[in-house]
C-alpha cells in the first residue's frame, strides 16, 4: 500500500502546468485530478483537455515508440458524463477516442459507472475487460446476461464481489471474483511471500482454463 501511495502526486502547486502533468504521467507517474471544487463546465474543460493531451502525446510518438513507454490508464469516474451516446458524437471527445484507438498507442481507459448501459453501446463493445459488480438496473442486467454473466446472481452479490469478463484471458466464460480491500491485498502479498506455492485461487483459475481448453 505504501509503495502505491508514493507514486501518487499530491499537490496544490499553482505552477504545475498541464504540460508538466502530461509529461510526468507519460513517464509513469500517477495523478488524481480532483474536479469536485469547480463547476461542471470547468471540470469538463480540464478533463477533456487532459485526455486530449495524453492521447495526442502518445499518437505523436507512433505505435512502436509508444509501445516502449509506460502504459497509461485514464480512469474516469461517472464515465457516462463523457461516454454517453450524445457525448461521444463530438469530435472533441478524447475519452471516446481513447476507448476506440488508445490501445494502439499504449493508452487505455478505465470507465467506472453504476449504470454501464448509460454509456454508448459501441464504446462498451470496445472494452476488452468488464468487471460487473452488484446491480439491479434492468438494462445493465440485460446487457451483462448477453455476454454470459448470470442476471439472477448480480443483484445479490456482496461487497467487493464481481464477475470478470475479458477477451484477454483463456477462460471464455465470465468468472466470479473477489476484489480484496487494500489491507487484505497487503496481507495476501505477505502470506504469499511466506508460502510461494500455488494458491487456491490459482488452482481454480488453472482448472477453469483447462476445462475451457478440453
Amino acid at each position: 500500500m505504501k509503495s502505491k501511495l508514493r507514486k501518487i502526486v499530491f499537490t496544490e502547486q499553482p505552477g504545475l502546468t498541464l504540460s508538466d502533468l502530461v509529461a510526468r504521467v507519460d513517464e509513469g507517474g500517477v495523478f488524481i485530478v480532483d474536479l469536485s471544487r469547480i463547476s461542471v463546465r470547468e471540470g469538463d474543460l480540464v478533463a477533456l483537455s487532459l485526455a486530449r493531451r495524453l492521447l495526442e502525446g502518445r499518437m505523436s510518438k507512433g505505435p512502436l515508440e509508444a509501445s516502449r513507454s509506460p502504459p497509461i490508464a485514464v480512469v474516469s469516474e461517472e464515465a457516462p458524463l463523457y461516454l454517453s451516446s450524445e457525448r461521444v458524437r463530438s469530435v472533441y471527445n478524447s475519452f471516446a477516442r481513447i476507448a476506440r484507438e488508445g490501445r494502439k498507442f499504449n493508452i487505455g481507459l478505465i470507465a467506472i459507472t453504476q449504470m454501464a448501459t448509460l454509456m454508448d453501446r459501441q464504446i462498451l463493445a470496445n472494452f476488452n475487460t468488464i468487471m460487473a459488480m452488484r446491480t439491479s438496473h434492468t438494462p445493465d442486467l440485460d446487457y451483462f446476461s448477453n455476454i454470459g454473466i448470470p442476471r439472477e446472481t448480480l443483484p445479490f452479490l456482496n461487497e467487493r464481489e464481481a464477475y470478470l469478463y475479458s477477451v484477454d484471458i483463456p477462460i471464455k466464460k465470465p468468472i466470479p471474483v473477489y476484489i480484496p480491500a487494500d489491507f487484505e491485498a497487503d496481507l495476501i502479498v505477505g502470506e504469499k511471500a511466506k508460502s510461494p506455492e500455488i494458491t487456491a485461487s490459482e488452482r481454480i483459475y488453472k482448472t477453469l482454463a483447462e476445462g475451457e481448453d478440453s
